[in-house]
């Protein structure tokens, strides 16, 4: 599977709420609607209209949830 592409400037830290003076970025991999919706179904519904991304070790940062995600040189937000 492809890896996409996730950039933001959100908080690095769950603590402090300064944003990141630099664009950061990090890469993650869609995930199909059934292991996302298993997987997150203590956090909630995860409907048709959405989809889900992700990696091992990495994350967006907080703030950047719902930013666009780059596929095919596209941000598809």
């Amino acid at each position: 599977m492809r890896m996409r592409s996730l950039v933001g400037w959100g908080h690095m830290s769950s603590s402090e709420h300064v944003l990141s003076i630099l664009l950061k970025y990090t890469t993650v991999k869609i995930v199909n609607q059934r292991e996302c919706s298993e997987s997150m179904k203590t956090q909630g519904i995860v409907t048709e209209a959405m989809f889900c991304a992700a990696a091992r070790n990495t994350d967006a940062c907080q703030g950047d949830s719902g930013g666009p995600i780059q596929i095919n040189n596209l941000l598809i937000v």
